[in-house]
């Protein structure tokens, strides 16, 4: 994967920024009037150095994807870790377009309320805290525009729990829709992050892909899906996307696209190809026949030969009852498991089970002729070779 990717889809950190300088340092003065200290839910932490303050137990995000629009819901839950009341206001770099729908938090304030800064009132915001609070970090969100709230209080050793709603357009391509929920590609990640989303469409869904996290999705119909992150990807830093491919009738596809100058002495880049068949299509199956064709030269002793058998294993395990296959072994001579493809059943899985466990490497590389041998066999009409 480009580097560049790479940094583009690593997953994701919470962070609070604290006015409070270090131990022992006078804190400097808060960009924002009346508040002691400024969160923001999708940048890194300062770490430990920070005085004692406002910190972030948990940030659970539900979005509901409609077509073009997106609702995204997040409540996060704030603690006071000092012995005096705090008060503080929530940052939140949103995606350009975006309308504050609802904000609340618990606790007597005067008409709690959160409003959008366009992108260059929110970049001047972002040079204040970065200056102030010496995280650069934070400069990765000035291209966003910003939500920002109204001070809110957090009393002392309490909690506060705080509800903020946005709504914007997505972006995409023609049957491609893509959700982006921004947040720091920082890796210094403190507590996870749970994220629901459901994905609703009059017309059906052919498939979702998410770029950035592992991600486990639940069918609810032909135009209804419920995505969450896996368990392994909720500590992880990043922008959450989601690319949802909506049914045309016929297979659906979208390309990404990432034109990179320094691959070849041309240029060149790289390319993504996401397409489905259509939502609800009736189950047409046409039986495949696998011929599987496995190296056993002396330089796969070891590891190597390990990962091979297994990976035969999961092929010829993963066809479905009725389905055929063969495997061909090769170093200086060649080997085959059968004349021709034997039907996948449970005795033809057992034998070769113990075929493949009994192939042990050994002598130079034909893959030519492994490859002819393979190409030569004899095929049963009405199946995928």
């Amino acid at each position: 994967m480009p580097e560049k990717i790479a940094r583009q889809i690593v997953p994701f950190s919470v962070a609070l920024l604290l006015t409070a300088a270090a131990a022992g340092q006078s804190p400097p003065p808060s960009p924002i009037p009346g508040a002691t200290n400024i969160v923001v839910p999708q940048a890194r932490s300062l770490g430990a150095t920070a005085a004692p303050g406002v910190v972030i137990e948990s940030v659970e995000a539900k979005v509901v994807v409609r077509e073009e629009t997106a609702r995204t819901g997040l409540e996060i839950a704030l603690r006071n870790t000092s012995s005096r009341r705090q008060s503080a206001v929530i940052v939140l770099p949103v995606p350009p377009g975006a309308v504050v729908s609802g904000f609340t938090f618990e606790g007597a304030a005067s008409e709690p309320s959160a409003r959008v800064l366009p992108r260059d009132e929110a970049r001047g915001l972002f040079d204040s805290i970065v200056s102030r609070m010496l995280d650069p970090a934070l400069l990765e969100f000035v291209d966003h525009d910003l939500v920002r709230s109204s001070v809110f209080p957090v009393p002392p050793g309490g909690t506060q729990r705080v509800r903020l709603v946005y709504e914007h357009l997505l972006d995409g391509d023609g049957a491609r829709i893509d959700y982006v929920l921004p947040r720091s590609e920082s890796l210094e990640a403190t507590h996870p992050w749970h994220i629901t989303v459901d994905v609703e469409s009059r017309h059906a869904i052919s498939t979702l892909y998410s770029p950035s996290h592992a991600i486990v999705t639940e069918r609810r119909g032909p135009g209804a899906f419920t995505v969450r992150l896996a368990d392994a990807a909720k500590s992880a830093p990043g922008s959450f996307r989601l690319s949802a491919l909506r049914d045309r009738g016929d297979v659906s596809a979208s390309l990404f696209a990432y034109p990179d100058p320094d691959v070849g002495d041309g240029g060149g880049g790289y390319f993504l190809l996401m397409a489905g068949l259509p939502a609800g299509a009736p189950a047409k199956r046409v039986k495949r026949e696998v011929t599987i064709v496995i190296d056993r030269s002396g330089s796969m002793a070891g590891e190597k030969m390990d990962q091979a058998r297994e990976a035969a294993r999961q092929i010829i395990e993963g066809l479905e009852d009725g389905e055929s296959f063969n495997i061909i072994d090769y170093s200086s001579t060649i080997s085959m498991f059968s004349a021709a493809p034997v039907v996948k059943e449970r005795r033809s899985l057992a034998i070769a089970r113990r075929y493949l466990s009994s192939i042990r490497p050994g002598g130079g590389t034909n893959i030519h002729d492994a490859v002819l041998e393979a190409l030569r066999q004899r095929h049963e009409p009405g199946r995928i070779p």
